[in-house]
């Protein structure tokens, strides 16, 4: 087999593994409008998690708010604090 000859074969393998992958996903690689609801889909899961990452973020900073103020307030009143009139 020639180089050429492997390379053809490589290339139409690679070909159908993707397209039978696709297929797999529902997405039909010759319907361009398949295409491009499938990268859609790619780009609003992508959205989604960076929210909700940030989220996560923003939810652990107010429990760790929670319970520093907490303590702070426990220590406040563990020392009989009591603020100047």
């Amino acid at each position: 087999m020639t180089n050429e000859e492997i390379r053809d074969v490589a290339e139409k393998s690679a070909s159908m593994a993707v397209h039978q992958t696709f297929r797999m996903f529902g997405v039909d690689t010759n319907d361009q409008d398949s295409v491009n609801e499938f990268r859609d889909d790619l780009v609003f899961a992508r959205e989604l998690r960076k929210t909700t990452k940030g989220a996560q973020n923003k939810i652990l900073m107010v429990i760790i708010g929670v319970i520093v103020a907490g303590a702070f307030a426990a220590m406040v009143k563990g020392f009989g604090f009591t603020p100047p009139k």
